[in-house]
């Protein structure tokens, strides 16, 4: 009988052995980002996991979903991420090997885990059901899934915002066709004033984006992808990119950029908007007319628009674990919930979520799935069916298509040396944010002069070898 008392204390030993090895089992997922690109979060020192209450709650739910793993985020310097993108992995790596997770980045794909078979399995299936097929295969790069996108309404299309006031005092405006016409339009009629009418984001990949596809979100590289043949091209080889370069600079002569406002003027641009002389470009989710204050212009097709997103690190030794965290964070409706909103989220007197990271075509946080998230109060109710909808009712096909996403790990260090020798041309990339940088234009043979200088030095860096790499990518595209 003492035999048998001592078997059952040694069994039930065991078993209390075996619950704490399970439950100290639980793998940590460590997901680096850059400092504050989670809003929610509140950052710290870096490489040391941050605190959250809305982690702690996702991570309970990850164990109510039987999930076996939990999630940990950590930050990396800015300066490691701003300079060699192509060395950050590694970078990150050296300082913490059990790094698992990453946001996306062309740059390091060489660092990254396919991820197709993954998506195969049951809860890939249920992950990819969450978004639009024909996006997540214009994502693929060499035929392979890097990344899980932040799901959103995928589609876009080119735009110009113009003021009321712009408006009505040049009715024709509503006739132009394209952004580029638009430009061209402002340029011979437009008698400049001192601030009553300023351009504003007239970066090259938004006006170009009825013709050519960016290669890379670095805006002012050289390398687009024509979509009338799918060729990549450097764009100071193209004589209608050349054309709008020149119309930009006749703009630019002209002071309808800002240039050489100061920093005090610039900031008080916010006011001067709500009053209302300012043509903005660029390309637009929401297909919705601005209010009030502006009209909107839409040109071309609707396009499948590029995204962020979760990659799993090649060097992990818990990928299938990190992709039970990709899974459950897309496909649970409460775990989306409390990644997108909190865990108590406010609410108006109609019961209805408030939260200013939300728009009412998405969100701005990159975590969780706002498409099956309950709607806030300035959202259609079942966005996932709302937005597919649309996607259904739009005008893309695939002669309109094109790959959004591309490998540069293996030239980095040559698209960082296009970039120095385009870097003079600063006033080209007009975004909010250096506007008022833009100090100097050049006169039209200064300008022609500064082109064939680019245009020389692209090709003794070797930029046509770089665009034989990349077109073997879209030819691979092309095939599937």
């Amino acid at each position: 009988m003492k035999k048998m008392i001592q078997f059952v204390s040694v069994f039930c030993l065991s078993l209390s052995l075996v619950g704490c090895a399970t439950k100290e089992s639980v793998k940590e997922i460590i997901l680096y980002t850059d400092i504050n690109s989670i809003s929610w979060l509140d950052y710290g020192e870096n490489y040391t996991s941050l605190e959250s209450d809305r982690l702690d709650t996702f991570n309970k739910r990850l164990n109510a979903l039987g999930v076996n793993a939990k999630l940990v985020i950590k930050s990396y310097l800015p300066a490691v991420g701003y300079q060699q993108k192509g060395e950050l992995v590694q970078n990150i790596l050296e300082q913490d090997p059990d790094a698992d997770m990453i946001f996306f980045n062309s740059a390091y794909v060489n660092d990254l885990e396919p991820l197709d078979s993954y998506l195969e399995s049951d809860h890939g299936q249920e992950l990819t059901s969450q978004f639009s097929n024909t996006w997540l295969q214009n994502l693929k790069i060499n035929g392979h899934t890097y990344m899980i996108p932040k799901n959103v309404y995928p589609l876009t299309k080119q735009c110009a915002i113009i003021s009321n006031t712009t408006w009505e005092k040049y009715p024709d405006l509503q006739n132009q066709t394209s952004a580029l016409n638009v430009l061209q339009y402002m340029d011979s009629h437009y008698e400049p004033t001192e601030n009553q009418v300023l351009f504003l984001h007239m970066s090259l990949s938004n006006l170009l984006a009825d013709q050519y596809q960016a290669i890379t979100n670095d805006e002012d590289s050289p390398l687009y992808l024509r979509k009338s043949d799918y060729t990549v091209v450097n764009i100071y080889e193209e004589e209608p990119v050349l054309n709008l370069l020149r119309l930009i600079n006749s703009i630019h002569q002209k002071g309808l950029t800002g240039k050489g406002m100061n920093v005090a003027d610039f900031q008080s641009l916010s006011s001067m908007l709500d009053g209302g002389q300012a043509l903005q470009f660029g390309n637009n989710f929401s297909f919705a007319p601005q209010e009030d204050l502006f009209q909107t212009l839409y040109f071309g097709q609707e396009m499948y628009a590029s995204a962020g997103g979760l990659s799993i690190l090649k060097d992990s030794d818990a990928k299938e674990e990190a992709f039970e965290i990709l899974w459950a964070m897309n496909t649970d409706k409460k775990a989306a919930e409390i990644l997108q909103y909190g865990p108590d989220p406010d609410r108006n007197e109609d019961g209805k979520i408030i939260d200013n990271q939300h728009t009412y075509f998405g969100s701005w946080n990159m975590l969780g799935n706002d498409m099956i998230t309950e709607s806030n109060q300035g959202q259609p109710e079942n966005k996932k069916k709302y937005f597919k909808s649309m996607e259904e009712k739009s005008d893309v096909n695939r002669e309109h298509m094109t790959p959004l996403l591309f490998d540069t790990s293996s030239f980095n260090d040559k698209l960082d040396t296009f970039l120095s020798i385009i870097d003079k041309n600063q006033y080209v990339n007009m975004n909010v944010d250096g506007i008022y940088m833009a100090d100097q234009a050049f006169d039209t043979q200064q300008f022609e002069n500064y082109l064939q200088t680019v245009r020389s030095r692209l090709k003794e860096a070797g930029i046509e070898k770089v665009q034989a790499e990349l077109q073997k990518q879209v030819d691979t595209w092309l095939k599937e």
